[in-house]
């Protein structure tokens, strides 16, 4: 980037009238980021073509020593430690040197925790006011170009966890179209279990989508007396695999998933779904549309399905009004099963970032049933949390669909495994060891069935707001805190708690924002914190409300709490 001369607007001097005449001035600004409260900016340029326009830059306000306007001129990865004006407003700007190159486009980029979704580009006219000509939204954490000619943002990777083998910045994916001679084949596996909705979910399937010759089924149909021939419709067709056991031989779900990944043929895309699903107009072409607008090597796209129920009448009723969902993990029990639930994503414009995986909806690559083998050793209980784990580790983007496609039949009477076979707690116990291992014991003991080597299981903990007991790997600065709830006023409006960590003199060393529901209803007091630095002495925790307020300040000692220790660097949590 080209030199630039910086002023800031903390009382220090200011562009004179005079200068603001003979210039032109433009200002990049936000009325919010995504914590409400700052905004880091690692670099800002205005170009012409390939020059960039150099002038005085001034900012709304900064976060004192170290984090000036002046580091977003700068290639050494400092930032721009924004803070709003009075008018709690953030902004930038350049009062260009010369005022004959006309802007042709801006590059934004952000850190990954306190970013804006929208700007909004301002020209100072003649009169010194200040005149909105542009609106730049969806935008992310990582680089942004924003071009005033009309063309779109480029999309940036939708989660904004680390992925070891790709840059933080993605280039947008062009538009996916098929040549053709191009594989388009999806595999749908199903594990069914006694399920008669599992000739109905089929015929779906292949009604509704619009290529349905490029349809490959594989399902492993544990059948009882009433369902033994419910596939007969397909019994000649070679898009259906079908993997038959009867359902005393079955030894529980992630068995019979592993039995239907057996099946995968170099299929280009996967589905898994359940034995009761109903499917959207064109399911097919839409689910790869989505995937491929992602921009992603790796995509997975996954929640729990919207509902359908079946009125006395057989009249199977859609559940039209709750939308796309995205998971989010609200327990992980002592057994280190999970809980998980949805809620509305603040952002349907694209998928955007999942903390964990729904096992009745995976949409993705078809060598994830390779990548990631199913594990025929856990029952039931815990398949997901390891599933996303293993997925995540094996360099697999978790994101919710920003689309309807499927839905899903909740409640039923039909049996379930567990009803059926007594020895279902045993099973579930020998899953809980296997989670132990894989989560807290010697993951490669599992062979294939452990942990990817694209990242860290401590990088998935800190992806998905959760603690899972992870060993650290040495030298990775793992840090444990506990906060301190008795200062924390108990609120169901908490955006993020903002952990910052001092060092002996005061001076700030390193933050993150915890976003986990467990930790915002103070449920859960612990933090776990990694790639800390060994300088730290200190934690404050910042509560922060979805309106931006800054709640009560809790500074404590690393050493205190827990009672005997707030922080255990490099232990088991």
């Amino acid at each position: 980037m080209l030199p630039v001369t910086v002023i800031d607007m903390g009382g220090r001097e200011a562009p004179s009238d005079a200068q603001r005449g003979a210039s032109a001035a433009w200002r990049v600004a936000t009325q919010s980021t995504v914590n409400g409260f700052a905004w880091d900016v690692r670099q800002l340029g205005f170009f012409n073509g390939d020059q960039e326009i150099s002038g005085l830059l001034t900012a709304s306000g900064d976060a004192g020593d170290g984090f000036d306007i002046g580091n977003a001129t700068t290639d050494d990865g400092r930032v721009w430690g924004g803070r709003p004006d009075s008018s709690n407003r953030f902004h930038v700007t350049l009062t260009a040197e010369s005022g004959d190159l006309p802007l042709d486009h801006i590059v934004l980029e952000q850190s990954d925790q306190h970013w804006a979704r929208s700007v909004v580009l301002e020209r100072q006219g003649d009169d010194g006011t200040w005149h909105t000509t542009h609106h730049f939204d969806h935008l992310r954490g990582g680089r942004n170009d924003l071009f005033l000619d009309g063309r779109p943002n480029p999309p940036l990777d939708a989660p904004s966890a680390p992925h070891a083998s790709r840059p933080r910045h993605v280039q947008p994916a062009p538009p996916f179209t098929f040549g053709r001679f191009d594989d388009r084949r999806i595999l749908v596996t199903i594990a069914a279990y006694r399920d008669p909705e599992l000739a109905n979910t089929i015929a779906d399937a292949i009604t509704q989508a619009a290529y349905p010759e490029h349809l490959r089924f594989a399902i492993c149909h544990q059948f009882d007396d009433e369902t033994i021939g419910v596939l007969d419709p397909w019994a000649d067709d070679p898009r259906v695999r079908v993997d038959a056991v009867h359902y005393s031989e079955s030894r529980g779900c992630g068995w019979a998933r592993s039995r239907t990944f057996a099946m995968f043929d170099d299929e280009r895309y996967l589905l898994q779904i359940d034995a009761h699903t109903r499917f959207a107009a064109r399911w097919d072409a839409r689910f790869i549309d989505m995937l491929e607008a992602t921009g992603s090597d790796l995509p997975l796209l996954t929640t729990y399905p919207s509902r359908y129920t079946i009125a006395a009448d057989g009249e199977v009723v859609y559940d039209l009004d709750a939308g796309s969902q995205q998971l989010y993990i609200e327990e992980v029990r002592a057994d280190l099963t999970t809980l998980q639930r949805t809620r509305p994503p603040a952002d349907l414009t694209r998928p955007g970032p999942s903390p964990t995986l729904a096992a009745g909806l995976i949409f993705t690559r078809g060598q994830f049933c390779r990548d990631v083998d199913y594990d025929p050793q856990i029952y039931f209980a815990g398949e997901e949390i390891s599933l996303a784990a293993r997925a995540f580790t094996s360099g697999y983007d978790l994101l919710y669909p920003n689309e309807t496609l499927i839905w899903h039949l909740y409640h039923h009477d039909r049996p379930k495994h567990w009803e059926d076979h007594s020895t279902h707690s045993a099973s579930h116990a020998d899953s809980v060891a296997r989670l132990r291992t894989l989560f807290q014991g010697d993951a490669a003991s599992l062979g294939t069935y452990g942990l990817g080597a694209v990242r860290s299981l401590v990088e998935f903990e800190r992806y998905a707001g959760i603690d899972l007991g992870a060993v650290p790997v040495p030298g990775d600065g793992a840090l444990t805190i506990t906060i301190d709830r008795s200062l924390i006023e108990p609120r169901d409006d908490y955006a993020a708690f903002v952990v910052a960590l001092l060092d002996a003199d005061g001076r700030e060393v390193h933050r993150e924002q915890v976003v986990a529901p467990h930790v915002l209803d103070l449920s859960c007091a612990t933090v776990r914190l990694v790639d800390t630095p060994k300088t730290a002495r200190s934690v404050a925790v910042f509560p922060v409300t979805r309106a931006g307020r800054i709640g009560e300040i809790s500074v404590r000692p690393i050493d205190a709490g827990k009672p005997a220790a707030a922080a255990n660097r490099g232990g088991r949590q």
